[in-house]
């Protein structure tokens, strides 16, 4: 009895462990499916089983991977994963992991399906759709608030210049941007292309994006663009890891880390309590039984 709770508890620990970012980046945006259906157990899905399986596999490696496979045939498939550049390799693969999972939900056995998370985005196709250029929109959603004020929306201008024509991070079609203090409060900007694109299209693309987010979200406090191959969207909230700076994204993280132990901690110590009452117990009940 005594094992079976330390191993409970061992389970518990696991749990409460797990990173917290993992859970955030794998939240769902939106999903396209399209109407032309496969036959289960055929060439198209053994194929399409093959590389959503490799795209998962290598989702721990690389931020963007993409692969086609029978592409002289009748049952070509295309397809390709998208991490944001902020994540690490476990969180990337988690959510190819989890977006693999909703796709094969929300579409049943299509041809052509996407998925985007809030950390990563899932494309397949029947057709070759890598590199090619296009700025056709795809998803917005704007913030319901548009009470910034007179200071955030001084910061959120200087945040969509950035995104529109500051530099690469890393050189992958990647850009971060964002303004402010702790007296008047922070705007925080994230624009990334697909990494089939070059990146004169990339920039073009982005451009789009964040034109689009001014027309459309110009007085909320959040929003978000998602075009084919790109997106771009700003929030007041820090929703990604900045680590090309030192500046106060590392001291945000310092909180968020900050909380994140005080939570477990408080967790581990209601476990602890929990099994201090039930030991508690079992000595009582063997006095009674005595």
């Amino acid at each position: 009895m005594e094992r079976r709770r330390r191993n409970g508890c061992l389970i518990v620990l696991k749990l409460l462990l797990v990173p917290l970012v993992s859970v955030y980046s794998q939240s769902f945006v939106y999903e396209g499916c399209s109407q032309e259906i496969y036959t289960e157990d055929s060439t198209y899905d053994n194929n399409l089983q093959s590389l959503l399986g490799t795209l998962v596999s290598q989702a721990s490696n690389t931020k963007y991977y993409n692969i086609s496979l029978d592409t002289s045939g009748n049952d070509a498939v295309y397809g390709l994963y998208q991490c944001r550049g902020d994540l690490g390799g476990r969180d990337c693969q988690n959510c190819i992991r989890n977006a693999q999972r909703q796709i094969a939900q929300v579409c049943v056995r299509t041809r052509g399906a996407r998925i985007q998370m809030d950390g990563c985005s899932l494309h397949y196709d029947k057709v070759n759709f890598f590199g090619l250029a296009d700025n056709s929109v795809i998803y917005k959603t704007c913030s319901g608030s548009q009470n910034g004020g007179t200071d955030f929306y001084a910061h959120l201008n200087l945040v969509l210049s950035g995104l529109q024509t500051g530099g690469f991070i890393g050189g992958n079609g990647f850009r971060l941007s964002n303004s402010g203090d702790s007296r008047t409060g922070y705007v925080h900007g994230l624009a990334q292309c697909e990494g089939d694109l070059s990146l004169t299209d990339c920039g073009t693309c982005m451009a789009a994006a964040v034109q689009r987010l001014r027309d459309v979200c110009g007085n909320a406090v959040s929003g978000q663009v998602y075009l084919s191959k790109c997106y771009a969207r700003y929030s007041q909230d820090a929703f990604y890891r900045d680590n090309s700076s030192s500046d106060h994204h590392h001291d945000d993280n310092d909180d968020d880390a900050g909380k994140t132990v005080a939570i477990i901690l408080g967790l581990l110590a209601g476990v602890a309590l929990i099994v201090v009452f039930l030991s508690f117990l079992k000595q009582i009940l063997k006095h009674g039984k005595g």
